[in-house]
């Protein structure tokens, strides 16, 4: 069995598409949500946030803070975020974070 180059790219565009959705297709995981910031290891500049929503923690890194243009706040602070697929396709991690 042969692919195109088609069949690559309505590959991609098919997982991007189911990337935004979560399991059950009920809820678009680019929606703001609101979490608390668990855990930030300034050494290694990366950290989670626990989402309010009781959901999995979402991985942050410090350039997600740099790029808000806020400073990484104490744990345990209040925040809103946009959860969005990794570049590399690791997972989901947090975005266009600002405070609560």
């Amino acid at each position: 069995m042969s692919f195109t180059a088609f069949d690559y790219i309505a590959r991609q565009d098919w997982l991007a598409l189911t990337r935004r959705v979560d399991y059950f297709g009920l809820k678009d995981v680019s929606m703001r949500q609101d979490g608390t910031l668990k855990f930030f290891n300034h050494d290694k500049g990366y950290g989670f946030v626990t989402p309010a929503d009781g959901s999995k923690d979402i991985f942050v890194h410090i350039t997600a803070f740099e790029r808000s243009g806020i400073a990484v706040p104490a744990e345990g602070a209040a925040i809103t975020f946009v959860a969005e697929e990794d570049r590399r396709g690791r997972g989901l991690q947090a975005s266009q974070i600002e405070l609560a």
